[in-house]
């Protein structure tokens, strides 16, 4: 609840002489988030059209703002309608508005004006004076008890909502105060400000949107009584391929946004800002012309017109050409609408080249891979050859948009290599330092020519450059007397640049490798320390704690050190050195790491062992495993929440050893997949006519009540019951609806894909009574309906749904009943689109840890728009991210019989569609 006082506040402007100094607007403590608000763009004014205050309150302004707490009047309550307004009362006002009256009347007095009387103010005065938003004459004289004219209050209120009326642009405050409707015409503004008057002004500006953001100035300064509900306030594009979307309020934490063209959902990637008010979508590819449509969990939907990146100017980069006769580079920039460089083939230009002292033109030739031209001047020595100081005239012209560039271009001496520069050799990715044996290790080079323009890293300009190392035991190039071998120095591609690629060999040491050019004398060194591949050092084991039981795996807490004190993870038990005083409870064989680097221990038979395990001959820990005999079940305590025990007439239900809980020796529920014995159910009297049983298979009949069955699993046995009830005890179905609605309408199908995989079917599960207990029911459902059959079929007998042949873009509702009662209603899309690999994943189960080869092709999985499995019918690509440690063909992956060690390796699979998965998998031979 806000603080009220006495007194009403307002701030006032000076203009010269004529007028007091002025709220300033400076944003600092309480301001951060209400005062940037509060101060608004001019343009905001010169729209204002609504009334003087809000219908609500049109009959008592006054009232209005009262009842807000921002005006409380006297003692008595009242408004003093026909009172002026003091010049002190501004610092209250705004302290109001900023929900700070408490700070404000709290704050000590630090200002020096000796014209305020009392002590009431001194707190106001002073913390407007602090925030920078109010001062007085001089620092001695405030102006206490100054009355504010019509114009010195209409300034407060432009001011207020972004207006400059300070200097020459005071004069201008009544036209620009009648423009915006917050006083009449014919307001004398020399007059002084009654309160009545101006309530008015204030509520016309607490209830006027804001342009651009969808609020009030009440809701952006969070005033009581101005609720701001969430919705998308505005959203544009912003980008060939971006959509900025912003929110009335902060968005929740689990918000997501949604961009269709038309029904499809358009792939792209969502990022909300820190405060989460705005969002800004960026979609995989550049849009398509359209009415795209914005969707935001919780709120309204917004649409946006999209239009496609158009070229919006060409620019061209070349700063001179060369003299040479062989082919050089013309280089251009395409940039859209939007601001943004384009990727534009130079088949899409008209371009041409004169050389203007030779009077000769010359063909440019597009090289459509590298989107740019390329220009040839001749042979060396003929007279249309480019020669020194020439000057060359390059016209450029975007055929489609028109969009044109003109540059004339010096010819300068051919460029050559004169400069190499080298960098600080980084260590592997995920890794901590460079280790022996390390390979794709990338050698930073930089080649720069006389000009000390950067030359790209080819194999050519290489050729300039002479590598020398002082130890080629730790790191061999290729200028050493011993040839390099493979893997060990080169040039490889990555993401498409070039990168000079070394090896680590086996020896550790600091090396310095050297660039030299003899050409110019330049040279670059720069060390690399190789280290000793990492080693443990030790490895703390900690005891199990809980029960111990043969046949189950036991987790071993561990902490394993390196020579570099760093932690690590074991890779495989035979690190250290295990001894077990008893095999027959756990056998050495079953102490292993599994490939989430996690130590177990699979103890074979009951009996009670110690376990030390050794490094370098030094013991680092001994654990004691008191093991329990195998668990077996030892009783079945009863039928679990979820189980069917109800039934009506008709209804049946399967019971399988999973619907109860049975327990083993230890008091533990055993899991649903340990229970793979056979259940029996029987009736506990044979003359019991509620149900009838066949193997476990359990049918309600006509007659009503309960009757004992008894479940036996393991010699075990537990006499259970279950209770026929009335049709009228079922006031609701667990129906199963299709996931996915889009029904596909077409005729063109992946391999091994027919129309009879792009249904939806409706199944239903159980009935449930008043308290959401299963009963079960009479299978089937009584009928299924489409609102129109020429969009979306049905079929009564197995209730799935498809598309109507041909039907495209278009809707209808599918209707379920059961027992008159209708328990699904599904609005399903059709479309036409032929089905198309959608989502890309590996299955859960992918290895982890290669050690032999592997087939990556059965573990991935390929889903079209409509939700079917499509993996079969999928083409695509299959890249490692270093095929000299995992080679992979089809799918197929093999470890090279030249890689020893343990390294981590990418596996991408690419559909013909450019849809992707990756997974990193460790690499161990």
């Amino acid at each position: 609840m806000r603080e009220k006082s006495n007194s009403f506040l307002t701030k006032e402007i000076k203009q010269n002489s004529q007028q007091p100094k002025e709220i300033r607007g400076g944003v600092t403590k309480v301001m951060k988030k209400k005062l940037a608000a509060f101060v608004l763009s001019s343009s905001m004014v010169l729209s204002l059209t609504v009334p003087a205050f809000a219908a609500a309150t049109e009959t008592d302004p006054g009232k209005y703002l009262q009842d807000l707490n921002i005006i409380a009047g006297d003692q008595n309550g009242d408004l003093m309608e026909d009172s002026t307004w003091k010049r002190q009362d501004v610092a209250v006002l705004v302290s109001r508005l900023l929900d700070a009256e408490a700070e404000a009347k709290a704050t000590a007095k630090s200002h020096t004006y000796a014209d305020v009387r009392g002590t009431y103010y001194d707190g106001f005065l002073s913390w407007a004076k602090a925030e920078g938003l109010l001062e007085g004459h001089s620092a001695t004289d405030f102006g206490f008890d100054e009355e504010l004219t019509y114009q010195q209050f209409a300034a407060v209120v432009l001011r207020a909502l972004g207006v400059d009326t300070t200097g020459a642009n005071y004069a201008n405050v009544p036209a620009l105060a009648v423009e915006a409707g917050i006083v009449p015409a014919g307001t004398d503004f020399t007059a002084k400000a009654t309160r009545g008057e101006t309530y008015a002004v204030l509520v016309t500006a607490l209830n006027t949107e804001v342009p651009g953001t969808g609020k009030t100035l009440g809701q952006i300064l969070e005033l009581e009584g101005f609720d701001v509900e969430f919705a998308v306030s505005k959203a544009e594009q912003t980008g060939a391929k971006t959509l900025s979307v912003e929110f009335a309020t902060a968005a929740a934490a689990d918000a997501t946004v949604v961009v269709k063209n038309g029904f499809l959902t358009v792939d792209g990637e969502v990022k909300f800002a820190e405060n989460r008010k705005s969002a800004t979508f960026v979609g995989a590819l550049d849009f398509v012309a359209g009415t795209y449509t914005i969707e935001v969990t919780g709120t309204n939907k917004k649409e946006v017109k999209v239009e496609a990146a158009a070229v919006s100017s060409v620019e061209l980069l070349n700063t001179n050409l060369q003299a040479k006769a062989t082919t050089q580079d013309v280089l251009y920039k395409a940039v859209n609408q939007f601001g943004e460089v384009m990727t534009v083939s130079p088949t899409a230009f008209t371009a041409t080249a004169f050389n203007i002292t030779k009077n000769r033109s010359y063909a440019l030739t597009p090289d459509a891979v590298n989107n740019k031209f390329t220009i040839t001047a001749g042979a060396t020595g003929e007279a249309a050859n480019i020669a020194k100081d020439d000057s060359v005239l390059i016209n450029l012209i975007h055929n489609t948009s028109t969009k044109s560039a003109q540059k004339t271009v010096t010819v300068v001496p051919q460029s050559s290599v004169a400069k190499v520069e080298l960098g600080a050799v980084a260590a592997l990715k995920d890794t901590a330092r460079i280790t022996v044996g390390d390979k794709g290790l990338v050698l930073p080079i930089k080649l720069y020519d006389q000009y000390n323009q950067e030359l790209p890293l080819s194999a050519e300009n290489l050729a300039n450059v002479v590598f020398v190392t002082n130890n080629p035991a730790v790191v061999r190039v290729s200028d050493d007397a011993a040839t390099a071998t493979v893997n060990e120095w080169g040039l490889v591609t990555v993401d498409g640049k070039q990168q000079l690629q070394f090896a680590a060999l086996n020896t550790a040491g600091t090396v310095t490798v050297t660039a030299f050019i003899p050409a110019s004398a330049s040279q670059s060194s720069t060390s690399v320390t190789v280290n000793a591949a990492a080693a443990l050092k030790t490895v703390t084991i900690q005891q199990p704690a809980g029960l111990i039981v043969a046949g189950e795996k036991v987790e071993v807490a561990y902490q394993a050190i390196d020579q570099y004190d760093a932690s690590v993870k074991l890779t495989n038990a035979n690190q250290l050195v295990w001894f077990s005083n008893n095999t027959t409870a756990v056998p050495v064989a079953n102490i292993v790491v599994d490939g989430d680097k996690k130590l177990q221990i699979t103890p074979a038979a009951e009996g009670v062992t110690t376990i030390n395990g050794y490094l370098n001959g030094q013991l680092q820990g001994t654990i004691v495993l008191d093991v329990k005999a195998t668990a077996v079940p030892s009783k079945i305590t009863g039928l679990k929440a979820t189980t069917v025990a109800q039934f009506v007439n008709t209804g049946a239900h399967t019971y399988a050893a999973t619907d109860f809980a049975i327990v083993d020796q230890y008091n533990r529920v055993i899991k649903d997949e340990a229970l793979t014995g056979a259940l029996t159910i029987a009736k506990k009297d044979a003359a019991a006519n509620k149900v009838t049983v066949d193997g476990t298979k359990v049918t309600g009949s006509v007659n009503l009540g309960e009757e004992t069955l008894t479940a036996t699993y393991a010699g075990k046995t537990l006499d259970f019951k279950v209770n026929v009830v009335a049709e009228s005890a079922v006031v609701d179905y667990d129906v199963t609806k299709p996931v996915n609605t889009t029904l596909y309408s077409g005729t063109v199908f992946t391999t091994g894909k027919t129309a009879a995989d792009y249904v939806g079917t409706f199944v239903l599960k159980s009935g449930l009574d008043v308290n959401g207990k299963k009963v079960a029911v009479a299978a089937g459902f009584d009928q299924i309906i489409s609102s129109n059959a020429d969009v979306v079929v049905v079929d009564t007998a197995t209730y799935k749904v498809n598309a109507f042949a041909g039907s495209n873009d278009k809707e209808a509702v599918v209707t379920v009943v059961k027992k008159g009662k209708i328990v699904a209603q599904v609005t399903f899309k059709t479309s036409n689109v032929a089905p198309a690999a959608t989502t890309v994943s590996f299955k859960n189960d992918v290895a982890k840890e290669i050690t032999a080869a592997y087939n990556f092709a059965a573990q991935v999985k390929v889903v079209d728009q409509y939700g079917v499995d499509i993996t079969a019918g999928t083409t695509g690509a299959w890249y490692s991210s270093d095929s000299s440690i995992l080679a992979i063909v089809d799918g197929a992956a093999t470890i090279p019989a030249a890689f020893t060690g343990e390294k981590e390796v990418t596996v991408t699979y690419v559909t013909s569609n450019a849809k992707v998965a990756a997974v990193t998998v460790k690499v161990k031979k």
